[in-house]
């Protein structure tokens, strides 16, 4: 704190400025950046999923169509179901030989499976198995088709009667067909007879080169991917499994995915780098710009307070040499800002100095005067004062009893109008001034009436406004009881209660009432004509609550003519240990 009183104007301005520049910037580059990131995490989430569902429904559709081919072919009566069920049953000839039924049921399953065999381009291969063993083939891709249908039937047999199984890649050995990979995949399915036993079984070959086209060339460069079947066997990677376990997280995304006709899983690593390279060099650019943009704010900033505080200690300098007794102004400013109106003003202040010193002398003779007769005012009311208590102790030695209560009740107002040391005062005290008013006009002559007061002991020590109460009672009186031939007992009541946050406070006369008119005419700036013992009428009263107490406190009427007139009181309650700390 000692330092930063030692700091000039200029060394102020420049810490604030540049410390509220810096957290700002600061503060929103975090924001910035940390939505940058959430976007950018998005941004790879959206891509690798997009590259997943890509892959994963370009294999599905194939595999979709693999598994309607393999049913159209397994579900064909006479050119599959019919034969190959024939074929079984068939026994040797007497030269050793199957004969000419064997003969056409094997041309009626060949003749369609080479038909079949070029209905999709991704198919390389037709194999049909009897239950016997009996194959038929498209191409020979497989010197051991005995353990590829022994794989076959060791297969869940639920599910080749159901649907087709991907078993694992196949070597192929010693084919002439024109292959683009080493392996083959293949799909299988059951062939069932009419009573749903399996009778054959149905294999279809996938080129292998398939995945590779279908994965590798489609993704990212560096991108991970391998599918992996039911049995956790590997079937299809463009990496080593050792690669693909130890992708570190933060470089790799990895997402995967199912099919729907095959337990097959496919699981992807995209590089984040390569994905990322664009947005990567959009965050750099961007975090160039923003130190650029700092950089010159702060240059501008340090040329602007410079400007504006060296004008500052220009108009100081010459301030500091008026103090000092040199009436010299400044010249006239280039500029029209606020400091240059400051300067005009410093060296209008400067024209007329001479002039207002001038005036010093009288306004401080003038100010005497005025004291004066203020001292004059008050010394009216102690000579009254004073005199009361010579004519109350003089009625008392002459045994004048009935002149000591009304010389008693007045010395006590005038008492109150002479303290003038708080403005809030006990309820209690206002209580007794009231009591002392109403004593002088009962002593008076022209009243007759009766005052009832219901105020609890513990809400005398409350703290009112002082003298609010006497000029309404007054004016109860004025205007309540004017009229001596009223029938009536005169009875006027005086209440203190509370009610939630105010103090209440009710003054009611059962004389003659007012309408709205009249009661509008209380609230209006008195005549002098019209205001009471006090000096001050209803509309003061009203403006010293509004002023003390504020806004939803004050005093209104209610009345009704020939019955009765009640002014209420709203007042705010205040302890008087409250006051005190105040």
């Amino acid at each position: 704190m000692k330092l930063w009183r030692n700091m000039f104007i200029r060394e102020k301005i420049l810490f604030i400025s540049l410390s509220v520049l810096l957290i700002t910037v600061g503060f929103l580059s975090i924001l910035w950046y940390r939505q940058a990131q959430t976007n950018a995490r998005t941004y790879l989430e959206t891509i690798a999923n997009s590259y997943v569902d890509d892959a994963n429904s370009s294999l599905n559709y194939i595999l979709t169509d693999t598994f309607h081919m393999l049913t159209l072919i397994t579900l064909n009566e006479d050119s599959i179901i019919d034969p190959v069920q024939a074929i079984d049953l068939i026994e040797l000839d007497e030269n050793g030989q199957l004969g000419m039924k064997y003969l056409e049921n094997q041309r009626k399953i060949m003749d369609f499976i080479k038909t079949m065999n070029g209905y999709k381009y991704y198919i390389v291969g037709i194999q049909v198995f009897s239950r016997n063993g009996h194959l038929f083939q498209t191409s020979t891709l497989l010197k051991d088709n005995d353990r590829l249908l022994n794989e076959i039937k060791n297969s869940d047999s639920q599910s080749l009667s159901r649907s087709m199984i991907m078993l694992e890649p196949v070597k192929v050995e010693g084919t002439w067909t024109k292959l683009h990979s080493d392996y083959v995949i293949p799909a299988v399915r059951a062939i069932l007879d009419n009573r749903h036993e399996t009778i054959g079984y149905v294999a279809l070959f996938f080129d292998y080169s398939l995945f590779e086209q279908m994965f590798s060339a489609n993704l990212p460069e560096g991108s991970l991917c391998r599918i992996i079947d039911r049995k956790g066997q590997m079937v299809f990677t463009n990496c080593t499994e050792d690669a693909f376990l130890s992708a570190p997280f933060g470089k790799y995304i990895i997402q995967q995915s199912s099919f729907d006709n095959v337990d097959w899983s496919l699981q992807i690593a995209l590089p984040t780098t390569s994905l990322m390279k664009n947005i990567n060099l959009t965050l750099r650019t961007t975090i160039l710009w923003i130190v650029f943009v700092v950089i010159v704010s702060i240059i501008l900033m340090i040329l602007f307070v410079s400007n504006i505080t060296k004008r500052i200690s220009k108009l100081n300098s010459a301030m500091m040499r008026v103090a000092g007794g040199e009436f010299l102004s400044l010249g006239d400013p280039a500029e029209n800002d606020e400091i240059a109106n400051m300067q005009r003003t410093f060296n209008d202040m400067v024209n007329e100095i001479h002039s207002l010193m001038g005036k010093v002398a009288s306004e401080e003779r003038e100010k005497a005067k005025q004291q004066f007769k203020l001292l004059q005012t008050q010394i009216n009311p102690h000579f009254i004062s004073n005199t009361f208590n010579i004519i109350t102790w003089m009625a008392k030695k002459q045994h004048a009893d009935n002149i000591v209560p009304i010389a008693d009740s007045m010395n006590s107002l005038l008492r109150v109008i002479l303290k003038n040391d708080q403005e809030l005062v006990p309820l209690r005290e206002e209580l007794d001034q009231v009591q002392s008013y109403i004593n002088i006009m009962l002593c008076s002559g022209n009243y007759d009436f009766s005052f009832v007061v219901d105020v609890p002991g513990q809400l005398q020590d409350l703290l009112v406004l002082k003298f609010i109460l006497q000029p309404i009672v007054e004016n109860s009186l004025l205007h309540g009881f004017f009229q001596a031939e009223l029938m009536t007992d005169q009875i006027l009541s005086l209440s203190v209660y509370k009610e939630g946050k105010f103090l209440i406070i009710k003054i009611r006369d059962n004389g003659v009432g007012m309408g709205p008119d009249e009661i509008e005419k209380l609230s209006c700036v008195p005549k002098e004509k019209n205001k009471g013992l006090s000096g001050v009428g209803v509309y003061n009263v009203q403006q010293r609550i509004h002023l003390e107490y504020g806004d939803g406190y004050g005093l209104h009427y209610t009345s009704e003519i020939g019955k009765y007139t009640e002014a209420i009181f709203h007042l705010k309650i205040i302890e008087k240990e409250e006051k005190t700390g105040q």
